[in-house]
């Protein structure tokens, strides 16, 4: 099986997962799922533009001043009415008080006593009116993608609590490996320091998940009872290790007496060929391999796309990249090689491509794929480079 394939059969028949209503503070970056409804106008009320004066238009006339009665602040109530002949001083966003219908800015007005001088006032200037920006009752339109900061201001500022949201996935993860020790440990003498599984929380942190970690070892019915429990509470489980043809490989046949259908084992790809992917009715379950540069390109290739799905946002998608140099393909494989971009739209290989070595992953800017071939590639081929989350193209 090819990767296209794979890719098409993890996400074949895959829905977006239910909704959920939720405080506006914990909605950024997910996507709404809720017709809304304006629950008030904006403004609430008719308020002043500026700090000045609030007046009767019809008062103003032949250079007459007008006396000053009493002031308004933002949080007043409208108060008494502005009588003939008077004025009012007034804030920004404090309420327009009955009777009056205009507003003055304080810089284009003379004050000598408790007497306001003005010169050609504006009628009706530097109000804003109860409703301008949007009527009670009115049909929200919200912008399509997730919702950003300033989509969220604008929900606040017409008093919406909540908003009705794509669930995001719940996602756990296993490592496999008795010779794992966690960083900071001394390693000893067959001792293998664990990066797997904070690699993988780190990139689900990325994307707004987050996901609880657990070592199983490699005893095959403790990683059954384990991928059970954690099925019980997640829509997606990620196992690391314990999938390829070796003695102590157990994920396979752990995960099959967990009740987890195999879909497809191995891709004709390096690194990541072991690549093990099944579920367990709408549960999907990843087995990537153990080698951490091989867990990092099976979840940036397979994982990460069902998350976009899951959640009804789009894959990242690869983009075109020229070779800067001649690279020869894998045969019968498709080979995913760690690069970097020079700014010009042409890619790199970096050294470092074995799939238990993670410095070009942290150094590269993404995988370049080179497809199944014989002949040396030449320089200025085009290929798909499918870049880290983060990296700016």
């Amino acid at each position: 099986m090819n990767p296209k394939e794979a890719l098409q059969k993890i996400l074949q028949g895959v829905k977006p997962l239910g909704t959920e209503r939720v405080p506006l503070a914990q909605a950024l970056g997910r996507e709404a799922r809720e017709k809304l409804k304006a629950p008030y106008d904006y403004p609430l009320r008719d308020v002043s533009a500026m700090d000045g004066f609030a007046f009767r238009f019809r008062d103003c006339g032949a250079g007459r001043p007008l006396r000053i009665t009493g002031e308004r602040s933002a949080g007043d109530t409208a108060g008494k009415g502005v009588g003939k002949g008077h004025a009012l001083r007034i804030m920004t966003g404090a309420p327009i008080p009955p009777g009056a219908d205009s507003v003055v800015p304080k810089e284009k007005v003379r004050v000598e006593r408790n007497l306001l001088y003005m010169e050609r006032p504006e009628k009706g200037g530097h109000i804003r009116y109860r409703g301008e920006g949007v009527r009670k009752g009115r049909r929200l339109t919200l912008p399509a993608g997730p919702l950003s900061a300033r989509t969220l201001g604008f929900l606040a500022s017409l008093g919406v609590p909540r908003v009705g949201v794509i669930r995001p996935p719940r996602v756990s993860v296993l490592v496999t490996g008795d010779e794992l020790v966690a960083p900071g440990d001394r390693p000893g003498d067959a001792g293998v320091f664990e990066s797997n599984g904070s690699m993988l929380q780190a990139a689900l942190r990325e994307e707004g998940l987050e996901a609880p970690v657990e070592w199983v070892g490699d005893r095959p019915h403790r990683l059954a009872l384990e991928a059970v429990a954690a099925l019980r509470d997640s829509d997606l489980l990620i196992v690391t290790g314990g999938v390829s043809v070796g003695d102590h490989d157990p994920t396979r046949e752990a995960l099959r007496q967990a009740g987890v259908r195999q879909v497809f084992w191995r891709v004709a790809q390096k690194p990541g060929g072991p690549l093990y992917y099944g579920r367990q009715g709408k549960k999907h379950v990843f087995g990537l391999p153990g080698n951490p540069a091989a867990v990092y390109s099976c979840f940036l290739l397979y994982v990460l796309p069902l998350l976009m799905r899951l959640q009804c946002r789009p894959a990242p998608r690869p983009v075109a990249a020229a070779l800067r140099h001649p690279y020869k393909p894998l045969g019968r494989k498709t080979h995913f090689v760690k690069s970097k971009l020079d700014g010009k739209g042409r890619a790199r290989v970096l050294g470092g491509q074995g799939s238990h070595l993670l410095e070009m992953m942290a150094l590269g800017d993404g995988l370049l794929e080179v497809p199944p071939g014989k002949k040396v590639l030449p320089v200025g081929t085009r290929l798909n480079f499918h870049p880290f989350p983060g990296t700016k193209i």
